[in-house]
């Protein structure tokens, strides 16, 4: 982890009176959380983009110069 981040946990964990690996494994969790939402979310997202590519097409996100 970064030298910042691992400063901060050290902060946290000592501000709250809870072991530093406690934080981290907390943390680690909360990261496995937000993967695993990207997962299911992902290919809803490309379903959506394909259904409007296919009801207007011709239209991008850029303006035409």
């Amino acid at each position: 982890m970064d030298d910042t981040l691992s400063l901060k946990i050290r902060e946290l964990a000592d501000k709250y009176e809870i072991p530093e690996g406690m934080l981290r494994g907390a943390i680690a969790l909360e990261q496995e959380k937000v993967v695993l939402k990207n997962r299911r979310l992902t290919p809803k997202l490309l379903d959506m983009v394909e259904r409007y590519a296919l009801l207007f097409p011709g239209v991008t996100s850029q303006e035409d110069e």
